[in-house]
This record gives structure tokens, sequence and C-alpha cells, in this order.
């Protein structure tokens, strides 16, 4: 019994065990998948703003501060969640470097400047930027940098959104990197390379720290639950760290080990960043499994407690079962020594039950009435009498079974009785 207790409560714990394994493996899946496709509708939202920036330029990239100021109003740019910084980087070939100076500070920007300074055959700098910067990131060229410049030549040939590796944005102490999307005279995407190159004039950008386009992107329980690092391509090392939220929101300890860890490589604007998720000292705490052990703390001594019940029981059956064997030895030794005795008796001795039924007869009896002991063995007790007392004297014998003397029915009386021969 205790075996079998213990072997359901094993059982039970189980169950217990795998379904509450199955839930935080699920809850853990449903997170990261939220969080992938969170960071890339958060790239999708990004870069609707910047193609309606584009299409607000219609096909050329001189437009006045207050316009370009009025259309942010317009979309309401600065309630987009996660938005760092969007920004217009023009093109200038050195001999039209001049005339974009003079019309710059026509504008009103008088000290406007490109920098870094140097002769440089074709140039970017940063034309206008919301919300205002200091006055070291207008006139930026961010040509001039090398992974600013691999993300704008591919999204100048491709016609689409492209995002740099990781960078050090101007005028920040934080990493990030920088969206582009290409502007082309006469608007529109022209269809080849080569005319794409040509007609590039300009760049829409949106410069982000992932500390900023991921603000909130994993809200309330879910950022306490997991821990996020993102890497700049497919290295894990501080070199290409772009993001990790365990320095910004997990309280968990250094020693903690997660439960659950996940990898996944997704492209965004043509640059690969891989994503690794762990579970926190959250997620153990809400998907412990002490719960698990409260069954063997309940079911341990309830199998004892069952195991001595069963125990209790089983020795008292035995010891009512031995009771009654001693008794029933103790009824044959009797009976035995009643037949002795009586077999050997020179008086006749009938024994009947309550209904009248003859169940015992001696040898004395036998040879008294002429009946053999196996025919008088079952038969009517008043047989052996007068026919015409018979009915008197079953009655008689009833009343004298249930305790009534009143049917004149003495413990010691003389009947007549009848020979088998008559």
């Amino acid at each position: 019994m205790l075996l079998l207790s213990l072997f359901l409560t094993g059982a039970v714990w189980r169950m217990a065990a795998a379904r509450n394994e199955e839930r935080a493996h699920l809850r853990f899946e449903y997170e990261t998948g939220q969080a992938i496709a969170a960071i890339q509708e958060r790239v999708n939202l990004h870069e609707s703003l910047m193609r309606g920036a584009r299409g607000h330029l219609a096909g050329g990239a001189f437009i006045t501060e207050t316009e370009w100021q009025r259309y942010l109003e317009n979309v309401n740019a600065r309630d987009y969640a996660g938005l760092h910084t969007i920004g217009l980087a023009t093109r200038v070939r050195a001999e039209d470097r001049a005339l974009y100076l003079q019309a710059m500070r026509e504008l009103g920007r008088a000290d406007y400047d490109i920098h870094p300074p140097g002769e440089r055959p074709l140039q970017f700098p940063v034309t206008y930027l919301e919300p205002p910067p200091g006055e070291d990131v207008l006139g930026f060229d961010m040509w001039s940098d090398a992974e600013l410049q691999a993300a704008m030549r591919r999204a100048g040939r491709e016609g689409r959104l492209a995002i740099s590796r990781k960078v050090q944005l101007p005028g920040g102490d934080e990493a990030g990197f920088v969206m582009f999307l290409p502007v082309y005279a006469g608007g529109g995407v022209p269809p080849t390379v080569d005319q794409r190159e040509a007609r590039l004039v300009a760049f829409v950008f949106s410069a982000n720290t992932l500390s900023r386009f991921l603000e909130d992107f994993i809200g309330g329980e879910s950022r306490a639950l997991l821990t996020l690092r993102i890497y700049d391509g497919t290295r894990r090392d501080a070199g290409t760290l772009l993001y990790d939220s365990a320095q910004r929101f997990d309280p968990s300890p250094l020693d903690h080990l997660p439960r659950y860890e996940r990898s996944a490589l997704i492209h965004v604007g043509g640059t690969p960043w891989t994503l690794a998720f762990a579970t926190s000292a959250a997620f153990e705490s809400l998907y412990h499994r002490r719960d698990e052990w409260l069954i063997w703390l309940v079911g341990m001594p309830a199998s004892l407690i069952l195991f001595f019940l069963a125990r209790g029981l089983a020795l008292s059956r035995a010891a009512a079962v031995s009771a009654a064997d001693r008794a029933q030895t103790r009824m044959q030794a009797s009976q035995a020594q009643f037949s002795a005795a009586a077999d050997n008796a020179q008086d006749a001795i009938i024994t009947a039950d309550e209904q009248g039924r003859i169940i015992y007869c001696n040898r004395a009896a036998e040879r008294l009435y002429g009946y053999p002991a196996e025919e008088l063995l079952g038969k009517d007790l008043f047989v052996l009498g007068p026919a015409e007392e018979r009915e008197r004297s079953r009655a008689a014998y009833a009343a004298f079974v249930q305790g009534d003397a009143t049917g004149g029915v003495e413990k010691l009386y003389d009947v007549e009785a009848v020979r088998k021969d008559g």
C-alpha cells in the first residue's frame, strides 16, 4: 500500500512538473516571438515615416526648414514610438559645395558649414534634423563615415531602406545605427542601378540608439521576464553589442542561470541582427518548481497515514479472523466432546433446530425409535409423536423457541412417541 501511494504521488508530481514545464516553455516562446515581431514592426513604422518625408520632398531635396518641420508636425513625428531623430542629408558634389553653403546661410543658418573639414568629391551633410540638434551635428558629412557610407550606397543602389552597422552617433555617447531611405530627382525610384545613382539627391535618415528605438516595445511583465541582447551581425562580443536589456531592467543576481535561452537572426534593412533571449530571475520565480514539490510534501504524509491506517485495519482483520478461528476450533472441539459423550449414552438424545428439524440423534435414539440416523436427520421432530398431538406439540415448540411459556411447554416434559414400526 505504501509503495502504491508513493507511486501515485510520484506520478502526480511528474504530471504537474511536465505541465508546469510546458506552460513555462510556451510562455517563453510566445514572449520571444512577440519581441521579434515588435522589432520588425517598429522598423516598418519608422520606414513609413521616412517614406512620407521622401514623398513630401516631391523629388527635390532643397526645401526650407519651415516646410520640413511642418511636415513632421503634420504626421506627429514626435509621437512615433522609439523615434530618436529624423533628418535629411543632401547630396553635395565638390563643385556644388559653395552654392549649397550659400543656400543654407540664406535660409538663416549663418554659421552652417560642412564637417569634418577636407576636400571630398561627394558629400552628404546633415541639412535638417528633428528634434533640433547641437551645432556639431548639423552639417556633419555622413558620407565621411565608412559604415554610414556603406549603408547609404546600398540604399541608393537598391532604392530601398538600408540600415547601417553599429556606429558611434555624432553628438552622443551611446552606439547605435542609422536608417537611410534614398530620395531621387523627379520622385519615385528609377528602374536601374545606373539611373538610381545618377538621380540620387538626398537621404531621409533616422539615427537611433537601440535603447531609444526599443523603448517600451517590451512592456510591463514581459520586460521583467526576459533579457534581450542584440548584436550587430552574427558575432557576439562587446564590439558588436548594440543593446542589452539586462543592464537596464533586469535585477537578476549575477550568478543567475537562465531556464531558457533562444537566439534568432533577423535582417532589418539588409543588415543582420542576432537577438539573444534569456529568461530572468523573475521568470523563474513565476514558474518556480517549488509548487511541484508541494505534491511530495502533501503526498508523502498522506501516503504514510494511509499506509498506517491500512496496516491497522489489516491487523484488526487478522486479529478478528484469528479469534473467529479459535472460536470455531473450540466449538468443533466442544461438538466432538458432546458427540462422543452422547453416542455412548444409554438414553436417547435428539436435537433440533428452531424450525423443529432434527440435526442430531445418538445411537440410543436410533435403537429406541427404529430409525437409522441418516433417515432421521433433517426430518420434522414431530413425526416421532402421535398424529393427533403433532400440531399442539409444534405450537408449543415454537412458543418455547420464542421464549413464550404461555403455550404450556416446559423445559422438561413427557411426550408420547411412536416407533417407526408403529
